[in-house]
């Protein structure tokens, strides 16, 4: 039983036939050959046949043929519809022995070699003077030709452009991703042969050239005429271009402005390249396909030669009132006016004017709090905007603040107030945080006495103690960033005369009937209505021609107590009044007419009592203001007493600084009224009433 096991054994493994006899293969070195050429020769591994029949099935194109030989080799190529590279084979043997053809013997499976290729030498490492330049594979035969491409910066995407007719390949068969400048590709190749794809060949580098821009050569060198010309590249397509700009004198700092068009002006950067008589270099990179190109060349552009503004008025000036001295500069027309402030070579401020005047007192912080100071010497200078692009800074000179801050009356000096609540005004000194006035009187017994207000006006009436026609010393010294100076020079004001007529009111007036009372003036007690350092009037006499009236203590009087007896009717009667003010009896004042009705009916009403007529101490004799209070605008309108006297007006706040003055005069024959204070913000101001014939007056109005 076991000698029957082995046989079969045997019998399975060595291919014998049913009768024992050995059945022919390829030889073993041929049954699984690899790499074989398709002109190489395979042997049957049993000699001494007549003749020898190889039957091969090609496994990839599953075409099977057969060739019978006299001896016991063939090769591929005698198989022509079999011959193909890259495949496996099914081969058999049959034998003829002269007694005929026996049964085939076992399969063998070798295999054809592959044909492998890749850009032929002179391609490799490539290059290329354009994107569509043409390489080659290196083998010319073939059925065809497939490319695979990728980008070095992205290896894992590829792009493969097959069936080729030939072996010539280019960047622009395959898609814009592998179409960029500047950029190193990797290709490699394979082919079909006989129908059968063979392997890929080595990958290749090739070498796209980079777009190199920078200004077209009409533009490179060029004088601008102006900041705002514009200058361009001479690649006229690419995703974006950047310009790179410097100034020579500084070629350490520069600036990038992307662009989406090849144009570019100075203006597209910042203030720093855009100024007047300078020379700056620019370069160009451009963007192609999402791939950034190198730099090209610097170029340079001049820029006009406008000269900056220079100082002209101011040089070598010591300036006393900061808040009213200009310095001034050469106009050129520009939109801004930019001063720098320094000591020596530290910047203390710069200050932007839209006019070609500047002041010391200018120059301020945040918070309006002065960056000058007193007793020092500065050098300014000064730049121009012209048309959105600034000159270079002038010549700096020198100016010198005055060793401390002195103020004097600005326009009172040796005049007479016109009332006693007549601001006195002094020269303002910006940022001055209080103003100490020192008054003296100099022809009564009011003494020396001090204010101190935190505004550059005062008025009489403020005082403890002040008197009408006295003559006073003026003068004042300010606290200014927490030190307190010197008095400015000292300047005579006089107090106003007393002011002995009728009122306004009555003065000329038609009476309503015989017995209506008429009014001093009360000027003597406006000013100071508590009476307060006022020697108060505490007597009145009134006349009509030689008819006089007794002393009163009552300022109201009608025609009937001073003439003795009943006024005629429609008659016209010229009062005069006389007071004792200040201890003084005072000289009769101007006569009014006070004219009697046709009527001549006596009313008694109690009108000779003052006190049911009571005249409001805050309304003028020359204006009328209403309303007042107001929560929007105030109406002024001249009083009918006024005729057609021209009237002008300025609001001033409770420190005294000057609000608005309306364009407009008013007078009963001419404008009607002037509307004002709109846009006051809520608080007390002082409306002051200048007459074309000197009189002054002062309204309170409370702004709701």
């Amino acid at each position: 039983m076991m000698k029957k096991n082995i046989f079969l054994i045997i019998f399975l493994f060595t291919g014998l036939n049913s009768f024992g006899q050995l059945l022919p293969q390829l030889r073993s070195v041929d049954c699984n050959r690899s790499n074989t050429q398709l002109y190489q020769n395979l042997y049957a591994n049993i000699t001494g046949g007549v003749q020898y029949r190889f039957k091969v099935t090609n496994n990839t194109t599953l075409v099977t043929d057969s060739i019978t030989k006299a001896t016991r080799g063939f090769n591929l190529n005698e198989l022509p519809s079999l011959n193909r590279y890259n495949c496996t084979y099914d081969v058999q043997v049959q034998m003829d022995n002269g007694s005929g053809f026996g049964a085939y013997g076992n399969v063998c499976n070798p295999s054809t070699v592959a044909i492998t290729t890749k850009l032929r030498s002179a391609d490799c490492g490539k290059n290329l003077p354009a994107i569509g330049t043409t390489v080659y594979a290196s083998l010319s035969t073939a059925d065809s030709w497939d490319f695979e491409v990728r980008n070095v910066t992205d290896p894992a995407t590829t792009e493969v452009v097959s069936g080729l007719p030939t072996r010539a390949f280019a960047l622009t068969m395959a898609s814009a991703p592998f179409q960029l400048n500047n950029q190193e590709y990797e290709v490699r190749v394979r082919t079909v042969q006989g129908g059968v794809t063979q392997p890929w060949g080595d990958w290749c580098s090739l070498f796209t050239p980079a777009i190199i821009a920078k200004l077209r050569n009409s533009d490179c060198g060029l004088t601008l005429s102006s900041i705002n010309y514009p200058v361009y590249a001479n690649v006229t397509s690419a995703d974006s271009w950047d310009f790179e700009v410097r100034n020579v004198t500084d070629p350490a700092t520069t600036e990038i402005v992307n662009s989406s068009d090849r144009e570019f002006r100075l203006t597209d950067a910042s203030a720093q390249y855009q100024l007047f008589n300078e020379e700056y270099e620019i370069r160009v990179r451009t963007t192609q396909g999402g791939a950034l190109q190198p730099w090209g060349d610097w170029c340079s552009v001049f820029t006009p030669n406008v000269a900056p503004p220079e100082i002209t008025d101011g040089c070598g000036n010591t300036f006393n009132y900061l808040a009213y001295e200009f310095i001034t500069c050469t106009d050129v027309s520009a939109t801004t006016y930019r001063w720098r402030l320094r000591i020596g070579s530290t910047v203390v401020d710069t200050v932007n004017t839209s006019t070609n005047q500047v002041r010391i007192a200018d120059f301020l912080d945040d918070l309006n709090q002065p960056l000058y100071d007193y007793g020092t010497t500065y050098n300014i200078s000064v730049q121009a905007d012209i048309g959105g692009t600034w000159t270079a800074y002038g010549n700096a000179c020198s100016v010198t603040t005055a060793a401390e801050p002195l103020t004097d009356v600005q326009f009172e000096c040796g005049n007479t107030l016109a009332s006693l609540n007549q601001p006195i005004i002094f020269y303002a000194i910006f940022n001055a945080t209080n103003y100490e006035y020192e008054v003296t009187d100099l022809t009564g017994s009011d003494g020396v006495q001090t204010l101190s207000k935190s505004t550059k006006s005062f008025a009489f009436n403020e005082l403890g103690n002040f008197s009408y026609g006295h003559d006073y010393s003026i003068r004042c010294r300010v606290t200014f960033k927490g030190t307190q100076y010197g008095y400015g020079s000292a300047c005579t004001v006089s107090s106003p005369p007393p002011v002995i007529k009728l009122r306004n009111a009555d003065c000329p007036k038609t009476l309503t009937f015989s017995t209506q009372n008429v009014y001093a003036n009360n000027s003597l007690t406006f000013d100071n209505p508590g009476g307060l350092g006022l020697d108060p009037v505490n007597s009145y006499r009134f006349r009509i021609g030689a008819q006089e009236s007794p002393w009163q203590t009552s300022r109201g009087i009608n025609l009937q107590t001073i003439l003795g007896a009943p006024p005629s009717a429609s008659t016209g009667y010229n009062i005069e009044v006389q007071v004792t003010y200040d201890g003084v009896v005072q000289p009769y004042g101007a006569a009014c007419t006070v004219t009697t009705p046709a009527s001549m009916i006596a009313i008694d009403d109690g009108l000779a009592d003052e006190n049911k007529n009571t005249f409001n101490e805050n309304q003028s004799d020359l204006v009328q203001v209403f309303p007042n209070p107001s929560n929007d605008v105030f109406i002024v309108k001249p009083t009918k007493e006024n005729n057609d006297e021209r009237i002008e007006l300025r609001l001033y706040d409770l420190k005294g600084t000057l609000i608005e003055i309306p364009d407009n005069v008013i007078s009963s024959t001419g404008l009607s009224e002037v509307r004002l204070g709109k846009n006051l913000i809520k608080g007390i101001y002082y409306l002051h009433v200048y007459s074309e014939s000197g009189g002054i007056e002062s309204i309170q109005l409370i702004k709701l």
